[in-house]
């Protein structure tokens, strides 16, 4: 019996949990999940005999050591920061990991052990980092098969709230971490267009936007990190445009860059939740907004969370009266938007291939979010111990033996992308 050891069972585990569960029982293998607070593993579960729950914290070194000494396959849904602690068990007992975080200088260090002792260490397998890896080779690949050569890569995706759940000035609610919302574009943005490279520091990039359509739908987009970075990773070293955007509704960000702007001009500011609501709001005063761009503020102006604590700067405030604000209820729906935009000539033409995702989520737990961050980590677990991904060493899902099957799987549970070349 193969036995698959999970660290974490969060927010978006409902699908990997369930997925592995369902697969397991075909499979006979068996599952257990470490996590100090277990909730969802335990309502998921529901004692089924081929299932452990254990609760301890993942810092006591001699339980995390043993369990993973006695599993056939380690996945890490925790903190980027504990990856590495599991990593180095995983070596020591020779065990393959997973996971759906970014990859990191300390696990590249791992390569080459993970390569001696033939084990894969597969990261950046979960909606993006993850399925956009993989639809954007699938792309790649196919213009490059059929003789393609490409001049331009886009890529946009977005965490959004679904339509009909509209309730707020922003259009938006909070879908996974609330604190990487708050602080995301703090290290600004690099893309390039046309040959030259464009960097967009913090307090430009909502203002620094685009207009994208997928399907029949607009959204607008800012620069999502060092898509530069991408020239490597995707072996297009040659093009001439390269841009990855983070989607949100159209009208958001020319608000979000006035919080944006709050920050960096109170940066140093601190004092109770009363004073910096207060700084706040005569900041607006002082802005002269339309009355279309004031209607944002107004949940935030009349806010009254946490007037009595004390602050250290300006985003812990604004992040507590958002985290009130922004509630993702449990009767809502969320809404995964992807795509992708390859440029290519072939012989005098120029063309454009396409490929669009949008998912919509059902109610918590299984949220979009949850089933594209957590599908494509579950599926390679499956292909893994079926043997049907032989690749090793530490790696991310760009190879075609890793990204055709699971997005394929990822078809058959709905997760289908349209492409048009």
């Amino acid at each position: 019996m193969k036995k698959i050891l999970i660290f974490g069972s969060g927010f978006s585990s409902s699908y990997i949990l369930s997925y592995l569960l369902k697969e397991s029982l075909s499979y006979n293998w068996h599952i257990s999940v470490v996590d100090k607070n277990p909730v969802l593993a335990k309502k998921i579960f529901n004692n089924k005999n081929n299932t452990d729950i254990l609760c301890f914290d993942v810092n006591c070194n001699e339980k995390r050591t043993k369990i993973i000494s006695e599993s056939d396959v380690v996945v890490s849904l925790l903190p980027i920061h504990l990856h590495n602690l599991i990593a180095k068990d995983c070596l020591s007992h020779n065990k393959s990991l997973f996971t759906a975080s970014y990859l990191n200088d300390e696990m590249l260090s791992f390569r080459k052990e993970a390569e001696d002792k033939d084990l894969l260490f597969l990261n950046e397998c979960g909606l993006d980092p993850g399925i956009d890896h993989m639809s954007a080779m699938k792309l790649i690949d196919q213009v490059l098969d059929f003789g393609g050569k490409i001049t331009s890569f886009k890529s946009y995706c977005g965490a959004l709230i679904a339509p009909d759940y509209h309730n707020n000035p922003w259009n938006y609610k909070f879908t996974w971490s609330p604190r990487n919302v708050i602080f995301a574009g703090s290290n600004g943005g690099n893309y390039m267009l046309n040959g030259k490279i464009v960097k967009v520091n913090y307090q430009d990039l909502f203002l620094h936007t685009e207009k994208i359509k997928v399907f029949d739908k607009y959204y607008e987009s800012y620069a999502n990190r060092d898509a530069l970075s991408y020239l490597d990773l995707y072996g297009v070293n040659d093009i001439n445009t390269i841009y990855r955007g983070t989607l949100r509704e159209v009208g958001f960000c020319k608000a979000w860059s006035l919080i944006v702007d709050f920050f960096i001009k109170n940066k140093n500011l601190k004092g109770s939740g009363s004073f910096l609501l207060n700084t706040f709001k005569s900041y607006i005063d002082d802005s002269n907004l339309s009355e279309k761009l004031s209607f944002y503020f107004d949940d935030i102006l009349k806010s009254e969370v946490n007037l009595s604590k004390d602050y250290s700067c300006p985003e812990d405030f604004i992040y507590d009266v958002l985290s009130d604000k922004w509630v993702f209820e449990k009767q809502d729906k969320d809404l995964v938007v992807m795509h992708h935009e390859v440029g290519y000539t072939i012989g005098s033409l120029s063309k454009t291939a396409k490929s669009s995702l949008v998912c919509l989520g059902e109610s918590s737990p299984y949220t979009a979010i949850s089933k594209t961050v957590g599908l494509p980590l579950a599926i390679a677990v499956k292909l893994f111990l079926l043997g049907k991904i032989n690749s090793k060493g530490v790696l991310i899902p760009t190879l075609k033996e890793i990204y055709n099957p699971i997005l394929k799987e990822l078809s058959f549970e709905g997760v289908i992308f349209k492409e048009k070349l």
